[in-house]
């Protein structure tokens, strides 16, 4: 991770959030809200296709290797505007508008300092691995698998195994049936960590051994964390992330499945 990555990550999650405001007002919704979301690519974050009069379709891409939001569509327009721009959301919602497309409300990015372009380039390469590891466990499971995505509202990276059980969710007091689920994610925080955590939580899986340094977590939210710090600069930290993520799948998938 760059050194004092949380300047630049503030700038890059409001760019995630504009990004994940146009696709929620305008791509093709998704039951699981996937729509929202960011995809990794080796050109940058990728978001949802956002439809156009005529058929053609609209994509915002975080392009982090050059410090900038790229707002492309098929007919070939083009617009990019510099993550070190303050006013980044309204640029890129204008640019949004001349297409056409109704854009949302989203308040202001406030306070410096802007981001280090190269701490932006830093990242992408930390989610390059990130992604990588995430493809091979996801590849190596049984069953349903959702995409590897950035989450704008958490400027998490995640992926979902999906059980084939479902347990009632409350949202907003409003009971949903969803499938059980481990979510696999990665959280590029002030002391960034990796999680693995397994829905609906059962206590008992606390007495459930898992390989250190990670450990259950049940202050605030219920899972397993994996501290970034552990496994960064090791030559066998892949392999330590793939062996924690596989033991809590072994521990949890055979009660959600």
């Amino acid at each position: 991770m760059p050194p004092d990555f949380a300047p630049a990550r503030r700038v890059l999650h409001h760019a995630a959030r504009a990004a994940g405001a146009l696709a929620r007002r305008h791509a093709r919704a998704h039951p699981r809200w996937w729509h929202v979301s960011l995809r990794p690519r080796p050109d940058g974050l990728v978001g949802a296709p956002l439809p156009l009069e005529g058929g053609h379709r609209a994509y915002v891409r975080l392009d982090l290797r050059h410090g900038v939001g790229v707002l492309e569509t098929s007919r070939g327009e083009l617009t990019t505007v510099s993550l070190e721009d303050p006013n980044f959301a309204a640029r890129l919602f204008g640019a949004a508008e001349i297409l056409g497309l109704d854009v949302p409300e989203l308040e202001p990015l406030e306070g410096d300092p802007l981001p280090d372009p190269a701490a932006a380039a830093a990242f992408h390469l930390v989610l390059e691995v990130v992604d990588d590891a995430m493809i091979r466990h996801r590849n190596g499971l049984a069953g349903a698998v959702g995409p590897i995505q950035l989450w704008p509202h958490g400027f998490d990276v995640a992926f979902e195994w999906l059980g084939t059980r479902t347990a009632s969710y409350l949202d907003d007091g409003v009971a949903t049936e969803l499938p059980t689920q481990i979510a696999f994610g990665f959280d590029p925080a002030d002391d960034p960590y990796f999680y693995a955590n397994p829905w609906p939580f059962d206590p008992a899986l606390v007495d459930e051994a898992l390989p250190a340094p990670a450990r259950w977590h049940t202050d605030g939210w219920e899972g397993t964390i994996l501290p970034y710090r552990e496994l960064e600069g090791r030559s066998d930290g892949v392999e330590r992330l793939l062996a924690y993520f596989r033991a809590v799948f072994d521990v949890a998938a055979p009660g959600l499945a």
